[in-house]
């Protein structure tokens, strides 16, 4: 089985993407834009 990272996290998208936490944080929340919301663990 692959280790491949199925998702990212805020910080590592907006990293990739060139752009601050605060916009990618932002960013999630457009309507259309591609998210895929966990619950945190605790």
């Amino acid at each position: 089985m692959d280790s491949e990272k199925l998702s990212l996290s805020v910080e590592e998208a907006a990293k990739l993407l060139g752009i601050g936490r605060n916009l990618m944080l932002k960013l999630v929340t457009v309507p259309g834009f591609p998210v895929v919301r966990f619950k945190k663990k605790f």
